[in-house]
């Protein structure tokens, strides 16, 4: 048939005709499988928020969870209704989902569209129905309706299983309902459109990290910052400036999920997976950039194995996820620059404001993202003032995440240490007044700030990696200056800002620029690759010969690094860490969570002094397992004087100058008891011993928190001691693990008693002090019995030493019991 014009005419189906998804795997996922789980979460949220609110009669606190449950359930119906179906008939297309109503398209609305849009039916990407986008592009008469539609875009296809999906093709192709310049894409299954976009390394990738990461996972509670991050999102409360609002409602979803034995767990897991991510999204960018698995590999294993990323991956902090943030910009905006994708550049947009609400850090890279971007666009974004107003939405609408910080302020909950009170309270807040002054770019310090930075970036990826990650650079900036400028001036500002910032631990901001390396690296590593495989005068022999070198030398880099720092990761998360008497890195084995607990055994409506380092693990057991509500932390520690005069007994976490010269300190577990006056009685539930040593002390008893060890653990331990009399001097402790051959296997010595701070002469007749100590054991050492003991010496004023003898013998070993070591499972 002929039209008016004289052009032929689509003919139209003589009857409906129905095109939709069959119950395969995918669809079962998508329409059950998700939803399932999305309803459960929400079921879980609501029944939070009705229990807080029934016992605490707190509305106001329980309106997160009770949000959080209906956005779930929101979600639940909108992915039981995600498949699209189709129906062909004399009319036009209709589309619906299921359980919604039909959509209605005439074929004049789309008969003579000259472009097309690629459509993906499933929606994992974009949830619009098929008309919709049709719709879009044609515009009412068949014109397009904006002027940047008017990009390349590619041809229509559909993708997956759909029904009679080919059918619908011919259709359209036969009717000529789309005249296009591009030939339509072939159908093909949804498994292999996955298997060709995410390829089964990344996964591989993904996986064997994650496994790598687990063996060497905090196993518990940590201190500082990273025990911050394990009860914050699960208490809702206000983090640390500048709150990282994302992460913290990110970390309360995860916290939700059966995974684990507990929310510490749940918390460290959390960064393994954001580290994986991160990684998987390295080894992307580098193998879309070179078409090499091998260089991607590189790439990705030398950032994995760094010591620095390693350490932030097994545990509960907001690194990791701020390297895979900073991963995720980074690529988005290489691959906006190498497409000019539309659809990239909006989803760069909100990425980056989804990193902004994050962490600070992100800002530095707001400069050369706006010179990338114009660059490439020149004037043509800021002509197109609608496209700029949605790029600016996509933007600034994560930041409406920071809208969580004033609620969770307003709840008064641990830490409650920020209480902003206006609008520019909150904005120096924000900002981080404070610690941003410690970034200082001084002169004179660079001869000692750079070398560090250079000495842990070697130490990351070493000097193999550093010279290929140079030449990497190099290559970027021979074939793509605008690339390499790009990623050169994002690194200067990450390194250099980051080496000049004067905070404990100021490496771990190091991790920004690591990942730029990791880029660079991975272009070296393309380089030398394709310079190789290109060897045309080399026989296929010698090629692959060639090659294979090659291979194992790229990989000889990782591997230095795995292979180094593996085992100390290892032995650092299979109980180790002793508490030292300052108590400032609590960030392996299980030496926060014995702190922690220690919160069990204090005095009723007692007051716990500490630093910051401790005070988290002792909130996170009173906030997330409920232990000991009566009890306040205070922090920080100078807040001493202030805690004393309000009558209540008052508990220190760490060691303290001076104690013995107000108090009578003795130790509580792990904590220090400040005594106004001296105790004469034994606890009623230790074991006694009844040793004395010479004739001025008893060692009454012991206190042991266990009885069966493995290798690499650590075996705590507090000691009573009696004075028979006042002591005339003061006398050091020697705490020892000894084997069946008498040899001295573990030691531990201590000037005075108390963690240091309450020498011997300053006891009085009678008086019972509790000591406490730990000792680590090895890591090779044998299964079998092992027997402790204590020596009591001094120095004496010729400069020879003096060990008081256990009473009734010739020894100076007081032998107070055994414990058992296992072989580890």
């Amino acid at each position: 048939m002929a039209g008016e014009e004289g052009r032929p005419q689509p003919s139209i189906p003589d009857q409906t005709e129905r095109f939709q998804y069959p119950f395969t795997a995918t669809t079962i996922i998508a329409r059950t499988v998700v939803p399932l789980l999305l309803f459960t979460l929400g079921l879980g949220l609501l029944t939070w928020a009705g229990r807080e609110y029934y016992f605490w009669v707190r509305p106001w606190a329980v309106v997160p969870e009770a949000i959080l449950g209906v956005l779930c359930w929101g979600s639940a119906i909108y992915f039981f209704t995600l498949l699209p179906e189709i129906e062909a008939d004399a009319e036009g297309l209709r589309a619906r989902r299921w359980g919604l109503s039909w959509k209605q398209v005439p074929w004049r609305a789309i008969a003579d569209v000259r472009q097309t849009a690629s459509i993906d039916l499933l929606g994992w990407v974009e949830s619009f129905y098929t008309v919709y986008v049709w719709q879009s592009v044609a515009g009412r008469w068949g014109r397009v309706r904006r002027a940047w539609h008017r990009r390349p875009v590619r041809a229509l296809r559909f993708s997956g299983h759909i029904r009679n999906g080919q059918r619908l093709l011919e259709l359209i192709q036969q009717r000529k309902l789309l005249q296009t310049s591009e030939e339509l894409l072939p159908l093909e299954p949804r498994w292999r459109t996955i298997a060709r976009q995410i390829p089964w390394v990344h996964g591989a990738v993904f996986a064997g990290l994650l496994t790598v990461y687990l063996f060497t996972l905090a196993p518990s509670v940590l201190g500082g910052d990273p025990g911050e991050y394990q009860f914050v999102p699960h208490i809702l409360s206000m983090a640390h400036p500048t709150g990282t609002p994302l992460y913290i409602l990110l970390s309360k979803l995860w916290s939700l999920w059966p995974v684990g034995s507990s929310i510490a767990w749940r918390m460290n897991l959390l960064s393994a997976v954001s580290a994986s991510l991160a990684v998987m999204v390295i080894y992307q960018h580098v193998h879309w950039r070179t078409q090499r698995v091998v260089p991607a590999l590189v790439a990705a294993l030398g950032m994995a194995f760094g010591s620095t990323f390693w350490e932030q991956a097994t545990m509960a902090d907001k690194y990791a996820f701020n390297a895979l943030m900073v991963a995720l910009v980074l690529h988005l905006a290489l691959r906006w620059g190498q497409t000019r994708s539309p659809r990239t550049l909006r989803l760069l947009a909100f990425t980056y404001g989804l990193s902004l609400a994050h962490h600070r850090t992100m800002v530095l890279f707001a400069l050369p993202l706006l010179g990338y971007v114009g660059w490439f666009e020149r004037s043509a974004l800021w002509r197109d003032r609608r496209r700029l107003l949605t790029l600016t939405i996509l933007l600034l609408a994560p930041l409406l995440f920071y809208l969580y910080l004033p609620w969770a302020e307003a709840r008064n909950l641990p830490p409650a240490m920020w209480h902003p009170r206006t609008i520019g309270d909150w904005i120096l807040a924000l900002y981080d007044e404070g610690w941003i002054r410690e970034v200082r770019v001084v002169p004179l310090e660079q001869p000692v700030t750079i070398p560090f930075y250079l000495d842990v970036l070697r130490r990351d990826f070493t000097w193999a990696g550093v010279v290929l990650g140079l030449a990497g650079l190099g290559t970027l900036l021979r074939y793509r200056r605008p690339d390499a400028l790009f990623l050169l001036a994002n690194y200067l500002l990450q390194a250099v800002l980051a080496a000049n910032y004067h905070v404990p631990r100021h490496w771990v901001f190091f991790l920004p620029s690591f990942v730029i390396f990791a880029l660079w690296i991975g272009e070296g590593a393309g380089w030398l690759w394709s310079n190789v495989r290109a060897l045309d005068r080399l026989g296929k022999r010698s090629r692959l010969a060639l090659s294979a070198v090659l291979t194992v030398a790229l990989f000889a880099i990782p591997w230095v690094s795995f292979s180094t720092q593996y085992p100390i990761f290892r032995a650092s998360h299979l109980g180790a860490g002793v508490l030292d008497p300052w108590r400032q890195v609590l960030k392996d084995g299980y030496a926060a969570e014995r702190l922690g607990k220690a919160i069990a055994k204090v005095a009723p409506q007692a007051i716990i002094v500490c630093d910051w380092e401790q005070a988290t693990p002792l909130w996170y057991y009173q906030q997330v397992e409920g232990w000991r509500p009566d009890v306040e932390i205070v922090y920080p520690m100078e807040r001493l004087e202030e805690m004393v005069t309000q009558g209540r007994p008052v508990y220190l976490a760490r060691t303290h100058p001076g104690l013995a010269d107000r108090w009578h300190p003795t130790n509580c577990g792990p904590l220090i008891a400040l005594q106004p006056e001296p105790a004469f009685d034994l606890p009623s539930d230790i074991m006694p011993l009844q040793i004395r040593l010479g004739d001025l002390f008893e060692l009454a008893g012991f206190d042991p928190a266990e009885t069966i060890f493995y290798p690499s653990s650590v075996v705590p331990l507090t000691l009573y001691w009696r004075a028979l009399r006042t002591p005339p001097a003061d006398y050091s402790v020697s705490l020892r693990l000894i084997d069946s051959a008498g040899r001295a296997i573990a030691q531990v010595d201590s000037q005075h008693p108390v963690l240091g701070t309450y020498p011997t002469s300053r006891w009085v007749a009678r008086e019972v002090v509790a000591d406490y100590y730990e000792l680590q054991l090895p890591g090779d050492l044998s299964p079998g019995s092992y027997r402790w003991g204590v020596i009591l010496y001094r120095m004496l004023p010729d400069g020879s030493w003096e060990n008081l003898r256990v009473a009734g013998t010739d020894t100076e070993l007081a032998i107070g019991g055994t414990i058992e070591v296992r072989k580890r499972p």
